[in-house]
């Protein structure tokens, strides 16, 4: 049963109207009302609302003499960094697409996977400064704090439809894809969220996730959205960044389980007050049960599972006022606008409980696959349901469980087994931190699970000894064929498991 909050939440959510602000109009609004207000900050500097336009007028009026116009596609290395966001906000302005790439390597490399993604000019910080090219030529833009604004060079963009933004898929299972998303879903599943959230003018926000990931580059989107202040930490290891999140008064935070359980970890020796934190965003599977209130009590927050991928940005959530259980095992119920059903291998519709393919439909979902006219359609069935390849099932309230992926099922003697299922009944056993799996070869069933398995500081298990506490928990024909023993479990630069790596060490 859903509490009094939760529904309220939601009904506030549903009685949303939809709306067609641009970056630029709420960024002007929000240095003309607030502007002295403590929008960014990192360990070296700090800019109010207005400084901000200032700057980030300043850097798109640059952007413009340098050629840049509505469609212009440039590929951003974005570290996780508040010029990094400075960039993007000008980039917003001039719609501009930003092709948001991977900083830990270098741009050619990055989109060379990627053919379908030609970009018209380079923006990168290599070099330590912020170097711009287009047509062989190279130049540099400053993105120095203003505190003037300068006359606009530029006619802001009024086309919120229309791509603004390249996100790759993980590629967690295969190559990926570019994802273009319109500042229009930006803006409006950001409104979603923080009702969520349970946001209020003071919220503080810490930008964790790497940029080039939905949940990344959402952080100060929600925080423009919300008039949030938001943190940019300069180190994601534990100890450091409990220091900063406890220092810069951080209410809200968004990362992954296997981020919130090392920091808990930590927390655990250091007990930093880090008592103004008070909500933890997360995506993935469901978080053994253990672990979810280890990292509850020792950050002392609320963790608020959510569903969401790039071709939709936010989905769906669960809220502040929904139970530990819920939070834990579900990932709650439609944002606004999206409408969402489960449906068999024929395409029909299942009833409540039946677990199939997660379908959507929402006038927030991406633009397209860029420059990959065949794929986008392949995504959409004859009658617009997006098909999102995540095998999942609802409850009567209208909860959304996420129980694995289509192409992570493994097929054994024509059964179908379930990654996720495996994984939570090996992470169930006390003995263990965490457990990957993933499926193999075999001459004999077709495929078969396999485990990668790490085991909590002090314990130690045997392969004979896993397999027996995992009988009554998991079917014969789903206990792992192989069990390696790790330190640690591979992760794409999302926080995800790397399933495709993760295979190879069964190969």
């Amino acid at each position: 049963m859903l509490s009094e909050g939760s529904m309220r939440l939601d009904r506030d959510c549903r009685e949303m109207g939809l709306v067609e602000d641009s970056t630029y109009e709420l960024m002007k609004a929000f240095a003309e009302e607030e502007g002295e207000k403590r929008f960014l900050a990192d360990e070296t500097q700090s800019f109010t609302a207005r400084e901000t336009y200032c700057t980030v007028t300043a850097i798109a009026n640059r952007l413009c003499e340098l050629g840049v116009r509505e469609g212009t596609v440039v590929a951003l290395r974005c570290p996780r960094a508040l010029k990094t966001s400075l960039i993007y906000y000008a980039l917003m302005f001039l719609g501009g697409i930003a092709t948001m790439c991977d900083p830990h390597t270098d741009l050619a490399t990055f989109l060379a996977g990627n053919d379908a993604v030609t970009p018209d000019a380079l923006l990168t910080d290599e070099t330590g400064e912020w170097v711009f090219t287009m047509d062989g030529k190279r130049d540099v833009v400053s993105v120095e704090k203003r505190t003037e604004a300068p006359k606009e060079l530029f006619v802001p963009t009024k086309n919120v439809h229309a791509p603004s933004m390249l996100i790759f898929t993980s590629g967690s299972t295969g190559v990926g894809k570019a994802v273009a998303i319109s500042q229009f879903a930006t803006v409006n599943h950001n409104r979603n969220l923080i009702h969520r959230w349970e946001c209020t003018p003071d919220s503080r926000y810490g930008a964790i996730l790497p940029f080039n990931h939905v949940l990344g580059i959402y952080c100060p989107m929600t925080a423009l959205v919300g008039r949030n202040f938001i943190y940019f930490p300069a180190s994601l290891s534990p100890a450091p960044l409990l220091k900063d999140i406890a220092e810069n008064g951080i209410t809200h935070i968004v990362g992954v389980a296997s981020l919130f359980y090392a920091m808990a970890k930590e927390n655990e020796t250091l007990r930093l007050d880090t008592s103004a934190l008070n909500t933890g965003f997360m995506g993935g599977s469901p978080v053994p049960e253990e672990q979810f209130s280890y990292i509850e009590r020792y950050l002392g927050i609320k963790l608020i599972n959510a569903f969401g991928m790039s071709e939709g940005y936010g989905i769906t959530c669960t809220t502040y006022y929904d139970s530990a259980e819920l939070r834990r095992c579900s990932v709650g119920r439609f944002f606004a606008w999206f409408t969402g059903c489960v449906r068999d291998a024929n395409g029909k519709e299942l009833p409540v409980g039946s677990e199939g393919e997660l379908c959507l439909k929402g006038p927030m979902l991406m633009v397209g696959y860029y420059g990959n006219e065949a794929e986008t359609k392949r995504a959409y069935d004859a009658d617009g349901w997006f098909h999102t390849g995540d095998l999942a099932r609802f409850d009567g309230d209208g909860n959304l469980y996420i129980t694995g992926r289509i192409k992570e099922i493994i097929i054994r003697n024509g059964i179908n087994l379930v990654p996720a299922r495996i994984e939570n009944a090996i992470g169930s056993l006390p003995e263990v931190s965490e457990a990957s799996v993933v499926g193999t070869k075999h001459e004999a069933y077709g495929e078969v699970p396999c485990a990668l398995v790490v085991l909590k500081k002090g314990c130690s298990l045997t392969k004979e000894e896993l397999l027996e506490k995992l009988k009554g928990k998991l079917a014969k024909n789903e206990l792992p064929d192989r069990i390696l023993f790790t330190d640690v479990i591979p992760l794409t630069s999302s926080g995800k498991h790397d399933k495709v790596n993760i295979k190879k060490l069964f190969e």
